[in-house]
């Protein structure tokens, strides 16, 4: 996962893309969000592996708490699959856009704001926003 994110943060460094800052974005929530979800795993297990090979001492209580806190932390690494498409979808631009302009449409956000964060109205040639939403 490493290299990909590294090989595509080099790739776009070297473009001249007007929107690379989002992608790094993007890329940087990707990464932060699966280390926060698969890093505690990957400890327990190391600790779990630890003391198997009996480098640490094992007892009954150490051994209870390790299947304890392999079981917590396994369910945080799965859930990174579920917060995987939401990284994706509210850090993206379109989205990002779309939505604050269905705040607007319902008098959430000001249209000051909008025009200060540079959101058009789409075009159609792009995607638009229901108003019944």
């Amino acid at each position: 996962m490493l290299f990909c994110c590294g090989f595509t943060l080099h790739t776009l460094f070297k473009a001249h893309l007007g929107q690379k800052h989002w992608a790094v974005r993007v890329i940087f929530a990707v990464i932060l969000i699966f280390l926060l979800c698969w890093l505690p795993y990957h400890l327990v297990l190391l600790t779990d592996t630890l003391m198997k090979t009996q480098v640490i001492k094992e007892n009954c209580e150490r051994r209870s708490d390790i299947g304890r806190a392999l079981d917590a932390t396994e369910i945080l690494g799965i859930l990174h699959s579920c917060l995987n498409p939401l990284i994706y979808a509210f850090i993206g631009q379109n989205f990002h856009h779309g939505f604050l302009k269905i705040l607007a449409m319902h008098g959430l956000v000001s249209k000051e704001f909008l025009v200060h964060h540079r959101i058009n109205s789409y075009t159609s040639s792009s995607v638009s926003v229901s108003s019944n939403l």
